[in-house]
């Protein structure tokens, strides 16, 4: 079983008064949004780490360290690359 979103555990959190009809669908709602900014907070966090970033994520931070991907590279070794970018740019030429 996954980890229970806002929406999900809000009701259990709000008053009597907010558990039933109108209350309970506008709370659902309120949990709704929560759940949305908690998903993009955990993803801009991944973002930082290359291995468990987005593949588009990756392609900015690979321009930031001045690394070109190749035509052909998988997601995954481009986010090797840019996770060691630091050590490779000090043995560089």
């Amino acid at each position: 079983m996954g980890p229970v979103g806002f929406r999900d555990r809000i009701r259990d959190m709000s008053p009597a008064m907010l558990k039933d009809g109108v209350g309970e669908r506008e709370m659902y709602c309120f949990g709704l949004g929560l759940d949305a900014v908690m998903a993009k907070r955990t993803s801009a966090l991944d973002a930082r780490r290359p291995p468990y970033a987005q593949h588009d994520a990756n392609l900015v931070t690979a321009g930031d360290r001045r690394i070109i991907p190749g035509l052909t590279e998988p997601p995954e070794s481009l986010a090797s690359r840019v996770q060691h970018a630091f050590e490779t740019w000090q043995t560089a030429g």
